[in-house]
């Protein structure tokens, strides 16, 4: 429990700090948010399926039956190949992901980039690199690399990335007509509007699920993807809550980032930045709903991020300081995940083992959580 507080109080620490110009100091932080968020190895819960995959992967299921989107089933045949691994394989992945949201998070926000981490990381870090749901992580990632290249002009390399990214998982598909607008300025009324509405008439799981259904219904692989997830969700009775601790919270950014939009849209890109945290905000709703949509809330998590350091040149100096205890107290509910169940306590780290002849047993490592979570559910 001590490292997932000490990963993201030591961000808000160096983020308040004038040692966050000190280069030794702000690479040896990252340094460790690295290690601690990518060699994680008995917790989580997806690499139980991540392993049985990668070391029964073969040429014939990339063509008939395949169990996994073709990207990432083409992208672990490589690895394979060359007789990699699995937990290697997973930390190489993990590492140029992080690379990946720190590169954009440090873009624009530079050395507040700490602050950017402080609340990125206990809201969407432990479960993306944690848990690790790991072609979701992949797809996130490549998307943020398509679209620094977007913003660049490059359009059809981003282009290409996305749909590259939507190989490995399908989710990506839907931000690839949403990138020729967020460059727009949208009126705060239509965005003002948009929120009430998806507040009033997503709340209702059946009503939206049949509207899934009605867009979906004729692509059979995302249709049966979409109904794998809505039939595994077993939060379904309590989805679609108007009035929640999560719901209060994102309106109150949402008041936020309406009021203050200028803070953000006077900055580089700024207008991309603040049409993606809306988008983040519509997606926060309907994921209330349905939890599959929070998949899609991860796509735009670091622009939301960004976009709340941001504000804090919409305060004065004395009211920023509160600003910043708001956002840490804010970040610390991110942590509420860690007690929900036995995916992220106990940690353990893949490094002592590493130099080890000889592995504990898939059997072992699956269980060791199960047998010495104190959250066991």
């Amino acid at each position: 429990m001590f490292l997932y507080l000490l990963s993201y109080i030591s961000c808000f620490v160096l983020g308040i700090s004038k040692q966050r110009y000190n280069k030794v100091i702000s690479f040896t932080l990252l340094v460790f948010l690295a290690v601690f968020l990518c060699f994680g190895y008995f917790c989580g819960s997806d690499w139980r399926n991540y392993e049985l995959w990668y070391y029964r992967v073969d040429l014939e299921r990339l063509f008939y039956n395949y169990f996994a989107e073709p990207g990432y089933y083409i992208y672990m045949l490589v690895f394979r190949f060359f007789d990699i691994d699995f937990w290697h394989f997973t930390i190489f992945t993990k590492l140029w992901c992080f690379v990946s949201f720190y590169s954009m998070l440090y873009y624009y926000l530079k050395e507040r980039v700490w602050l950017g981490l402080m609340y990125f990381v206990p809201w969407y870090g432990f479960f993306l690199f944690i848990d690790c749901p790991f072609r979701n992580l992949i797809a996130v990632a490549i998307f943020l690399i398509a679209i620094h290249f977007f913003i660049q002009r490059k359009v059809i390399l981003s282009l290409l990335l996305i749909l590259i990214a939507s190989t490995f998982h399908v989710s990506t598909i839907i931000f690839l007509p949403c990138i020729f607008f967020v460059g727009k300025k949208v009126p705060t009324k239509i965005w003002v509007l948009l929120y009430i509405l998806f507040n009033i008439f997503l709340g209702s799981r059946e009503l939206l699920t049949n509207v899934l259904s009605s867009l979906f219904g004729n692509l059979p692989y995302v249709s049966a993807k979409i109904q794998g997830y809505l039939l595994d969700e077993s939060e379904a009775a309590a989805g679609g809550s108007l009035f929640s601790l999560g719901m209060l919270i994102q309106l109150v950014f949402f008041i936020l980032l309406i009021w203050k939009r200028q803070v953000i849209e006077r900055h580089k890109n700024g207008i991309f930045i603040f049409n993606f945290a809306m988008i983040y905000q519509l997606f926060y709703r309907i994921a209330l709903t349905i939890e599959l949509f929070s998949r899609f809330q991860l796509f735009t998590s670091v622009f939301f991020c960004i976009a709340l350091i941001m504000l804090l040149q919409a305060f004065k100096p004395s009211s920023q300081k509160l600003y910043l205890v708001y956002l840490l107290c804010i970040a610390s509910v991110g942590t509420t995940k860690l007690f929900a169940d036995n995916r992220y306590i106990p940690y353990t780290s893949y490094i002592p083992y590493m130099f080890q002849t000889e592995q504990p047993s898939y059997e072992y490592r699956s269980q060791y959580n199960y047998m010495h979570s104190p959250y066991n559910k």
